[in-house]
């Protein structure tokens, strides 16, 4: 496991990065069992999400390298005022995602895709293995509660 999920399960740390979450995400699903993606750096935040510093505090994501799959994966701190609007924000790319998907083979897989709030930190992910990218996120966020 990483360190993110040996150190940072009991409570949430300040010092957490969203690149310990990515790495605790890909403990359970791994590049080599995505399809092939790209990271999501400050440009492509805004192009996409309309997120920039004023909203976010630290981020890290992958979306598909090409526009053959809907998998997406976004894990992003949000600045501590912004939170509302960082959600909002995701759902408006889920929506347009779902749009572009609902009628193909990865219907399916658009049809579940979450959002997750915990504190400062959301995650959005349209992958077959949500739950378990839910569960990372969670363990090192330490929110998620069923």
């Amino acid at each position: 496991m990483t360190l993110c999920i040996l150190a940072g399960c009991g409570t949430v740390t300040a010092d957490i990065t969203a690149a310990e979450v990515w790495a605790a995400i890909e403990d359970v699903a791994p590049p080599e069992k995505l399809p092939v993606m790209m990271d999501i750096d400050a440009a492509a935040l805004k192009t996409y999400y309309g997120l920039g510093t004023d909203e976010v505090v630290d981020f890290y994501g992958k979306m598909p390298l090409l526009n053959v799959t809907a998998t997406e994966i976004l894990v992003v701190h949000a600045q501590k005022k912004q939170v509302e609007a960082v959600n909002q924000a995701l759902k408006a790319r889920l929506y347009t995602v779902y749009n572009q998907w609902i009628d193909s083979e990865q219907a399916e897989l658009v049809s579940d895709c979450l959002i997750i709030e915990n504190g400062d930190w959301l995650l959005l992910v349209v992958a077959e293995s949500a739950e378990d990218i839910m569960n990372a996120f969670s363990m090192c966020t330490n929110s998620y509660k069923r």
